[in-house]
């Protein structure tokens, strides 16, 4: 889902936000402001520093704590290798251009390794204009008439450092260091649906600075261990003006999150027993401020979208032990205790206090059916400990809400039960996943009152106030296919398809948010130096709207017209040390939107890189 091109927010088993939980090198990503809706901060990781994105669907609260109820992901950045050999010094650099929007980015990074250490250093410059969408459908109606979707542009950059010492054979400690800044990214919808005359973030920055401990070898209660200590600071303002006589309005979050995890590994006989402890603690400082815009002279107001100072400590103890019970059959138990405190301060009042916890709970098991095909039948608690974002946000929010805080609130509760079936051969592997979750305590906006009345009028725009609020039960079912499957030697297919139906039981309505059916189909051709992907990417209409859904005015009233693109790219190494790739996506200039996104997907699109290796 986009909310707007500077946006990108992963969507699991229908749920998606702050109900999945994002990772950064096994560091959490969420933090105690991330919002229920869709969000950016997964753009704010430069995606050319990663090396592989592991995804778990379905809930991980075991193992992960709060906000894994759909799924989590993790995105593993590259590790600069350890040279047994001798000392060697490397360059790698990226340059890239893209017709929808523009895009241009410039990558270089600086790789040093010996027999005991490995350093890497590099700087990422992106600069994207605004975004064409398609020209070709009947769906015009959901991004106005003109083709250029005008402001979505933005520009920023990334640095990353990393530096891996072996201390021994079996010991080593990574040092690491991100930043990232993004600069004036424009919600698009908040000018194209609510006529605003400026509405961008900026700042958007995202620091990470962390040291990992790993011994292979420790064989003192556990074989082996992993120590985690990490810095992260994020920070988002945002800038907003209705029309070009009101004021300005300037607000700026930061949250300053200390964590630190252990985690140990203990093989015996037929057990892997996996312990670990987490602590992450979240300074959270916020304010709000006006400014004439002819003038210059601002006001401060009494209080941010956050309450200024507010703390949230969250600590989580597990245990996991997968057992191989006879040579087909294993099962896994596992077990977390959690706990969550929020202290914050509402209006200027006393000091507010709310503590949450949690005992979690998951069951699984695989069985070898043959040598080419296992079951797979798993039973899974799932919790999200309700945020400063829930319990004491104050300010506007998507299309003409305006939201208030509601401290009394519980955590959203969730079991889930899925089973599965995956074929495994030399030419094909098939994963196919049925699953059920029952939600409980689900959070989601209600008609509010403030200062005693249902509407606040803020520059001549009237707002319908909400507070967040548990609404009882609901039931997110899905099914989930993936195939890959190799016609020759160099020919293949691949596709996965997916299926998802919610239900809020309280309410009877669908619950807001669930995507349609989606899904790939493609073909890759692979021989020696070259490739060539021809694929499709597609979904069907998504009209199974909740009442939340109906008040975005980034759904169509009528929903979200079903949609697919033709996408054909290609590449070829020359001399070892440069890759050229050539990609034309959205051939047929289709428009289109993902559902519950606020700008229309990119129009033909060629696209254009060269990575070099020395």
């Amino acid at each position: 889902q986009k909310t707007n091109h500077g946006g990108g927010s992963a969507i699991i088993r229908g749920l998606s936000s702050n109900q999945i939980l994002l990772l950064v090198d096994g560091i959490r990503l969420n933090n105690s402001i991330y919002r229920l809706g869709n969000h950016q901060y997964l753009t704010t990781i430069d995606h050319q520093m990663v090396e592989k994105i592991e995804v778990v669907r379905g809930p991980t609260s075991v193992l992960y704590g709060s906000d894994a109820l759909g799924g989590t992901v993790n995105l593993i950045t590259r590790k600069p290798p350890v040279d047994d050999n001798e000392k060697s010094l490397g360059v790698r650099s990226l340059l890239r251009y893209a017709t929808a929007d523009q895009e241009k980015t410039v990558r270089g990074e600086v790789i040093s390794s010996s027999s005991r250490y490995a350093f890497s250093t590099a700087f990422s410059l992106k600069q994207f204009g605004d975004l064409r969408r398609g020209a070709n459908g009947n769906d015009h109606e959901i991004s106005g008439n003109e083709l250029v979707q005008s402001p979505t542009g933005f520009g920023g950059y990334d640095i990353d450092t990393k530096l891996i010492t072996n201390l021994t054979d079996d010991q080593t400690i990574t040092l690491a260091h991100q930043f990232s800044k993004q600069e004036e990214v424009p919600r698009y919808d908040k000018y194209h649906y609510n006529g605003y005359h400026r509405w961008f973030f900026h700042p958007q920055d995202r620091m990470l600075t962390y040291a990992v401990y790993e011994n292979k070898d420790i064989n003192i209660i556990f074989d082996a261990v992993r120590a985690t200590a990490s810095l992260h600071l994020q920070k988002e303002g945002r800038k907003t003006q209705k029309n070009e006589s009101s004021s300005i309005q300037n607000e700026l979050d930061e949250v300053a999150t200390k964590g630190f995890s252990v985690s140990g590994i203990r093989e015996r006989d037929r057990h892997q027993i996996v312990a670990g402890a987490e602590l992450y603690h979240d300074d959270v400082a916020s304010e709000r401020s006006y400014s004439d815009p002819l003038t210059g002279t601002g006001t401060d107001d009494n209080r941010g979208r956050y309450p200024d100072d507010a703390t949230y400590l969250s600590i989580g103890l597990y245990l996991q032990d997968e057992m191989k019970m006879t040579d087909r059959w294993m099962l896994k138990l596992g077990v977390r205790q959690s706990q969550y405190r929020a202290e914050f301060d509402m209006n200027s009042a006393a000091l507010y206090s709310q503590t949450f916890s949690s005992f979690t709970g998951a069951v699984g098991s695989v069985f070898r059916l043959s040598n080419y095909v296992s079951a797979n039948l798993n039973l899974a608690q799932a919790f999200r400990a309700p945020n400063l974002s829930d319990m004491a946000k104050l300010g506007e929010s998507k299309g003409d809400i305006y939201e208030v805080p509601n401290p009394d609130l519980q955590p959203e509760k969730l079991m889930n039960i899925d089973m599965g079936l995956k074929i495994s051969t030399e030419s094909m592997r098939v994963d196919f996943t049925v699953y059920r979750s029952f939600i409980t305590d689900l959070l989601a906006s209600v008609d509010a009152t403030y200062a005693g009345a249902d509407t606040i009028v803020i520059d001549s725009q009237m707002f319908n106030v909400k507070t967040k609020k548990n609404l009882g039960e609901a039931i997110i079912q899905g099914t989930e296919i993936a195939v890959d499957y190799s016609l020759s030697g160099s020919l293949s297919f691949r596709g996965n398809l997916t299926t998802t139906y919610g239900e809020n039981i309280t309410y009877n309505e669908p619950v807001g948010g669930i995507p349609p059916i989606f899904g790939l189909a493609g073909v890759r051709w692979s021989r020696g130096r070259f490739f060539l992907d021809g694929y499709s990417r597609f979904a069907a209409r998504q009209d199974r709207l909740s009442a939340d859904d109906l008040d975005d005015p980034r759904i169509p009233p009528e929903g979200t017209p079903g949609w697919f693109t033709l996408n054909l790219r290609g590449g070829v190494t020359l001399r070892q040390s440069l890759i050229v790739q050539i990609a034309c996506e959205n051939i047929l200039d289709r428009n289109y939107r993902e559902h519950g996104s606020g700008v229309n997907g990119p129009g033909r699109n060629w696209v254009i890189s060269f990575q070099m290796t020395r």
